[in-house]
């Protein structure tokens, strides 16, 4: 028997709410699939000192990646938003862990804000005034600086862990609630998984596991920005 959704879920019948809500389930995970992995996300070596030379010189580069980043953190926001609305009320549960989606994106937007809009200013600034900034007396300020911007940025590996255990709950609960069919369902939880298990940061990572999540998730939520927009 042909698996189907349920005919009683909730597909909104108005173009004009369908189309950006098939937008954001395609590019949040194609944003995070292109700008994620350290083809185009600078990725820097060496020492502290060093590293803070890098993204000075990737100052640019730097801010694009991240401003995109964060557009595709709200995306991410749009395509929560997009997998509760679909699901038949009342769902208290449901409502629940779409709240955390919503601080999970907004932690995640405002991280990634700050990466692109701060982070290369100090570095360049440090750069300019070298002699001072990056002098030996300067060490603890220039360690602190590459660890919070570069390698451990608070709340950033919590914030994608929270928004993949998101994405992976309510693709459930939908599924359970035949919304969604198993061939878009599985391909958007195996992903989450994957991306929640080995790239939770979701960027800065190479090309490998994380990418395969996103590639998956893509892959079932586009099935259904397809299926919504077909509704007559």
């Amino acid at each position: 028997m042909a698996e189907t959704a349920n005919t009683g879920s909730r597909l909104d019948t108005n173009l004009w709410l369908r189309v950006p809500q098939a937008l954001c389930l395609v590019l949040f995970p194609l944003s995070f699939l292109l700008l994620s992995n350290t083809g185009l996300h600078p990725g820097y070596a060496g020492t502290p000192a060093e590293q803070i030379r890098g993204l000075a010189a990737d100052a640019g580069r730097w801010q694009l990646v991240h401003a995109g980043l964060a557009g595709g953190s709200l995306l991410g926001l749009g395509a929560i938003l997009t997998l509760r609305s679909l699901l038949p009320r009342p769902r208290t549960v449901a409502s629940v862990i779409t709240a955390f989606g919503v601080v999970a994106t907004s932690v995640l937007t405002g991280i990634f804000m700050q990466e692109a809009m701060f982070v290369p200013e100090l570095a360049l600034a440090c750069v300019e005034s070298e002699a001072a900034c990056l002098s030996s007396a300067n060490q603890t300020f220039v360690d602190r600086f590459t660890e919070l911007s570069l390698s451990s940025v608070p709340l950033l590996f919590q914030g994608g862990a929270l928004l993949m255990v998101t994405t992976f709950a309510l693709a459930l609960i939908a599924l359970r609630s035949r919304v969604l069919v198993l061939r878009e369902s599985l391909p958007v939880m195996v992903g989450a998984t994957v991306v929640f298990l080995y790239g939770p940061g979701l960027h800065g990572v190479p090309l490998g596991l994380p990418f395969i999540g996103f590639l998956f998730m893509l892959a079932g939520f586009s099935l259904l920005a397809a299926r919504i927009l077909r509704t007559p």
